[in-house]
């Protein structure tokens, strides 16, 4: 495993304790988290087999070009700390 892939998770069982932890786990809505937090998870793991997709995007559209993998992989880390990090900040100054 490496170390990516590791913080990565560690950073998603995090998010999972917290919301745990924060609701005390009454509504059982942590799964939700759980899911919302794969598809950055799937980026970060595996961003050789994202960016190797060659095809349809939508309407026509296609992609031409191998994306390369760093990107993937930047892509994923924000999603999974830079778009919650952000929302915290924004809720923070509305207080």
């Amino acid at each position: 495993m490496t170390i990516s892939r590791a913080a990565s998770l560690l950073v998603a069982v995090g998010y999972l304790i917290a919301a745990v932890v924060a609701t005390e786990g009454r509504d059982g809505r942590a799964w939700l988290l759980g899911v919302i937090v794969l598809p950055p998870l799937a980026l970060i793991w595996f961003p050789d087999t994202f960016g190797n997709y060659l095809g349809p995007v939508s309407r026509g559209r296609r992609v031409d070009r191998k994306t390369p993998p760093v990107l993937i992989a930047i892509a994923g880390w924000f999603f999974l700390v830079g778009i919650p990090a952000i929302l915290y900040f924004i809720g923070r100054s509305r207080e």
